[in-house]
């Protein structure tokens, strides 16, 4: 199996444990050392019982980071049936460059 080594998972995963009806968030820091804002492509697939703060009902969105900043990213998860559910965050770096259209 041949993988991409920036589509390999950085961080355990989250868990996300309650009740049912209940609602638990995690927070994701993002943290950006480099001297430029770095801009990510924000995908989240799976069960809608997860949502971001980002992520509305678009399939993409894009968040910012300025330079030397970090940033919680919230993941919200409302527990709506009582069987284990899964979905994938996925950050992939906005290249942006001297590309002419």
């Amino acid at each position: 199996m041949q993988t991409l080594p920036h589509y390999i998972p950085k961080q355990a995963p989250l868990v996300f444990q309650c009740m049912l009806g209940e609602e638990v968030i995690r927070e994701v820091e993002l943290a950006n050392p480099t001297l430029k804002a770095i801009n990510y492509w924000v995908s989240l697939d799976g069960s809608k019982d997860f949502t971001t703060n980002s992520c509305g009902n678009a399939e993409f969105d894009c968040i910012r980071i300025e330079p030397r900043q970090k940033i919680l990213f919230r993941v919200k998860f409302s527990a709506r049936h009582s069987i284990p559910v899964e979905a994938r965050l996925t950050f992939t770096n906005k290249k942006e460059g001297n590309v002419r259209v």
